[in-house]
């Protein structure tokens, strides 16, 4: 069913509220001093002390959490900037250093399931973390794992900001798709002239896609996976997305010669850390990748 605008607003206030109430419940009172009184009712437990094993989930914490209580990130962080100074490396690669995150007395560890298999997270329950795993592949789940990660942190207001952001940009680029057909779009890492990755029709990215105003075609996964030339040939995306430095090579490959998306040069790079991060610039991706949506949508007449 398509609600009105204002309606569909509506329903999401009331679901946040659910959201935000459901957060507060399971966090059982978990909350920095500076915040310790929500609902008339003073949170028991404060979170002085906090990792996070994925640069997702640090631009996460960068929203709704206070920076004097983090402690460790990872060798790949790189936003937000400024904060270098004052965290710890705790990940060299997907390799957590255990040894540091037990000296930092942990209170909370976030990470991303995609990167860790269950050797880590089981050597991270003996150590005694509370462990907040991320598996995010819709924007309602980025929503309901914010909120309750705000919860946590006392940054409710800072995540219904965040949410307000990225609802803005999925109703803005939606609405300058006008009555234009969706074009079908793949989202490309790899080697040019060597190997391809496409990601799948099950992942975060084609919700983004999907927000941004394009039809995400690709494997039936929740990530990426290798593709053949003959795969992307037959799948003929109207647009490529891919990675900063890759579209030009992307462009010059004689293999995709047939594929629409080269022949109308409709291949644009993206930031890769914009690209692949489910973290705090989803708002920022949607919009730039409706600007290259909106030349490729077909009148629908």
């Amino acid at each position: 069913m398509i609600y009105p605008l204002e309606c569909v607003r509506i329903i999401r206030m009331m679901r946040r509220w659910a959201i935000l109430a459901a957060a507060v419940f399971v966090a059982a009172g978990c909350v920095q001093s500076e915040t310790a009184i929500v609902g008339g009712k003073v949170r028991e437990k404060n979170y002085t002390s906090v990792v996070s094993l994925s640069p997702s989930t640090t631009e996460l914490y960068s929203r709704v959490g206070l920076i004097k209580y983090f402690k460790g990130w990872t060798s790949s962080d790189n936003y937000p900037l400024g904060w270098s100074r004052s965290v710890d490396v705790v990940v060299d690669g997907t390799t957590p250093d255990f040894e540091k995150i037990v000296n930092y007395n942990v209170d909370l560890v976030l990470y991303d399931v995609d990167l860790y298999g269950d050797d880590v997270v089981q050597k991270l329950n003996d150590i005694g973390c509370e462990l907040m795993p991320m598996e995010i592949r819709t924007i309602d789940q980025l929503e309901v794992f914010l909120y309750k990660l705000a919860a946590k942190t006392g940054g409710e207001s800072d995540a219904s900001a965040y949410i307000d952001e990225i609802y803005a940009a999925r109703e803005k680029s939606l609405s300058s798709m006008g009555d234009l057909e969706f074009p079908t779009v793949a989202v490309l890492i790899g080697d040019p002239g060597a190997q391809y990755m496409a990601v799948g029709t099950g992942s975060f990215l084609a919700e983004v896609v999907g927000a941004s105003g394009g039809k995400l075609v690709g494997p039936d996964s929740v990530r990426f996976e290798t593709v053949s030339y003959e795969q992307l040939i037959n799948l003929n995306p109207e647009v490529i997305i891919t990675t900063m430095g890759t579209g030009e090579r992307i462009l010059a490959d004689e293999k995709l010669a047939p594929i629409e998306a080269q022949i109308e040069r409709r291949v644009y790079d993206v930031d890769g850390d914009v690209l692949l991060r489910t973290g705090s610039r989803v708002h920022t991706l949607i919009e730039g990748l409706n600007q290259a949506f909106v030349p490729a949508g077909k009148d629908r007449s």
